[in-house]
């Protein structure tokens, strides 16, 4: 009887702790991922540190991103208490090579319109065939 509750036990255990993984976890570059917990809405760009503990560096809902060894660019729509804004959407750059440097800002520039996107695409010299290639359709 014993070893019918531990079997019992254990399969419940695994049952727990194999759902508490995330709803999305993609790795973009180097230790930048596309995270969500629950809901591909709940998307942000986050960082891994070494102990595969997440930081979060852009909020939900990310919606597309882009990159190259020197930068990743990101599409977001804000979320506010309706859900997910698709009427308004922010851009980021995030620095990934410290050669370029752009108002000594840190890594990540934005939240920006498109125009300043445009703008600080230009003075950081992210070339035009780098484009968002990776796209949810879903939140677009």
């Amino acid at each position: 009887m014993r070893a019918v509750a531990a079997i019992i036990c254990i399969i419940l255990l695994q049952g727990c702790i194999g759902g508490m993984g995330f709803a999305v976890e993609k790795g973009i570059i180097g230790n930048y991922y596309l995270v969500a917990v629950d809901a591909i809405d709940q998307s942000s760009i986050s960082i891994r540190d070494s102990s595969n503990s997440f930081t979060q560096v852009i909020d939900a809902a990310v919606f597309a991103y882009g990159f190259n060894e020197d930068f990743l660019m990101v599409k977001q729509h804000p979320v506010d208490a309706g859900g997910v804004n698709k009427a308004k959407t922010q851009y980021y750059i995030i620095v990934l090579n410290h050669k370029q440097v752009y108002s000594g800002k840190g890594d990540r520039i934005g939240p920006l319109t498109e125009a300043s996107f445009n703008k600080a695409r230009t003075a950081l010299k992210i070339p035009d065939s780098m484009a968002f290639t990776h796209v949810e359709k879903r939140l677009e």
